[in-house]
């Protein structure tokens, strides 16, 4: 069924458009894993999976062979639009509805060919790791961690926040070259804080409740390894087993 309301939704867009275009669904993503996939002429690759109403989803394509450029449609469970990406290579909303969602990825102007690779994340419900990518998870004051990235990928470190509470996060490159990007997430999935193109990140919480710490590459095109330090400089502890 689903099959078939998308092949409706491609007909429909040729009519308009005047454009043949052709689906190919490339199976179900979870929060925490990372897919890859390649784009032909005029394909719209579509990927799956279930979310709540309330959730705070991020989605990431990126491009990482030939020159074209990633665009993201997300389809809620009633094949309705819900958001769109379109020329960048990141989507972040909150979801409107309970039900099975798509991800379509194409080609922005539908006529390069390359591939790509998408990473997805529920920041609300998680789980923020898989078994192709360990990367993330609870973290405490005073605790260092170490990780992996590869183009598209976000790794999620969570960790009990009070409002006023001073916080430092450090996350530095320690093979390859790339440039680490943090941003602070909030308990109601707003982007609080970023680090931009530096390493450290270090700001007073403005709420009380779970917060989340992305680490990513800059342009999300890149990979290396990282080390990432946390502290929380008014409640402790500042040091770790």
């Amino acid at each position: 069924m689903m099959f078939k309301k998308i092949v409706f939704m491609v007909l429909i867009s040729i009519l308009c458009c005047s454009q043949t275009l052709w689906a190919e669904y490339m199976g179900e993503i979870v929060s925490g894993e990372t897919k890859t996939g390649s784009i032909s002429m005029a394909e719209q690759d579509f990927w799956t999976f279930e979310g709540n109403e309330g959730d705070r989803v991020l989605i990431r394509a990126v491009v990482t062979a030939y020159a074209w450029n990633t665009e993201m449609i997300l389809i809620d469970p009633d094949q309705l639009t819900e958001t769109t990406s379109g020329y960048g290579d990141s989507l972040n909303c909150v979801l409107a509805k309970t039900g099975t969602y798509t991800i379509l990825v194409q080609d922005y102007n539908l006529d390069d060919v390359g591939n790509y690779s998408m990473t997805f994340l529920n920041l609300t419900r998680g789980p923020l790791t898989s078994s192709g990518d360990p990367d993330g998870g609870s973290i405490v004051s005073g605790q260092t961690v170490s990780g992996w990235i590869s183009p598209s990928d976000v790794d999620a470190y969570q960790f009990p926040g009070v409002e006023g509470d001073r916080v430092l996060i450090r996350a530095v490159v320690t093979a390859y070259a790339w440039n680490t990007a943090i941003i602070l997430v909030d308990p109601d999935g707003e982007f609080e804080v970023t680090s931009g193109y530096g390493d450290s990140l270090s700001c007073f919480l403005a709420k009380t409740g779970t917060y989340t710490i992305l680490v990513q590459d800059y342009d999300y095109v890149d990979d290396g390894n990282y080390s990432m330090t946390f502290l929380n400089l008014t409640r402790g502890p500042l040091t770790s087993s």
